[in-house]
């Protein structure tokens, strides 16, 4: 059982002609209630940077919050894109009480 929670996040994105790059961070606290259930914290965050060799632009839509298909130009059928994404998630269990349930 949870007693309280807080969570926080930020996301963020920006494309630059044939490069673009994006991120998030959320992180979360949930305080156990005094039943012996334990305090839980958790976390994580990604970053991605990509580059269109043949020179495209990602488009991007603010009101949806989400990128558009990348249209290749020209007479070439496809595109190249290089694309580079490092993250971590974290998960921290504090408290650790025994329990005073009853069956």
């Amino acid at each position: 059982m949870v007693d309280h929670a807080d969570q926080f996040g930020l996301e963020a994105a920006g494309v630059f002609g044939p490069f673009s790059v994006q991120g998030e961070y959320q992180t979360a606290d949930f305080d156990g209630a005094n039943d012996g259930a334990s305090d839980v914290d958790t976390g994580g965050y990604y970053v991605q940077a990509s580059y269109i060799l043949t020179g495209e632009s990602r488009g991007y839509t603010g009101k949806a919050g989400k990128f558009d298909k990348v249209r290749p130009k020209g007479r070439v059928p496809g595109n190249w894109l290089l694309n580079m994404r490092m993250g971590r998630c974290i998960l921290k269990m504090r408290k650790m009480k025994p329990s005073t349930t009853r069956l």
